[in-house]
This record gives C-alpha cells, structure tokens and sequence, in this order.
C-alpha cells in the first residue's frame, strides 16, 4: 500500500513540473555605415530636404474608427507565453 501511495506521488509531483520556454530572439541589425570624413551633407550638395506633406483636416471631420481600451506589450521573450494574468 505505501509503494501505491508513494508512486501516485511522485506522478503527483511530476505533473506539477515544466520545462521553461526557450525562445529564440533574433539579433540586432548591425550598425549603419557611417560616411568618411569629408563628405558633404545632402544640403551642402544643393539637394533640399524632402518636405513631409500633411494632408488639411477640416474641423468638422468625424473618425472613421474609434477603440478605447487598455493595452500593453511584451517584447519578443515573451511572444506567444502567458502574461501575469493567466491570459
């Protein structure tokens, strides 16, 4: 009877183990290449600096989608793993 007890306890034991997740993450893109020393900037060159266009958004103007809620992220370690919620 104790061998019984003893084995439905090690099986007991053993369901409340895991293993710990690996995850691969993928490196950091390398460094840019920076330009000798003597290089012109792209204004020196006579070449002006693109200009963001902004589109006019008149006062009146209604969303075209609205969401309100409450959001949080995990970096790639934690991608596809339970958050502290349980969820």
């Amino acid at each position: 009877m104790k061998s019984v007890f003893l084995i439905c306890l090690l099986f007991l034991l053993a369901g409340c183990s895991h293993k710990p997740a690996r995850v691969k993450v993928a490196p950091p893109p390398p460094p840019q290449q920076q330009a000798p020393a003597g290089t012109p900037p792209a204004e020196a060159e006579g070449i002006p600096p693109p200009k963001p266009e902004t589109p006019e958004i008149s006062q009146d103007t209604k969303p075209l989608f609205v969401q309100t809620g409450i959001a949080s992220w995990y970096g790639a370690p934690y991608h596809n793993r339970r958050g502290s919620n349980g969820e």
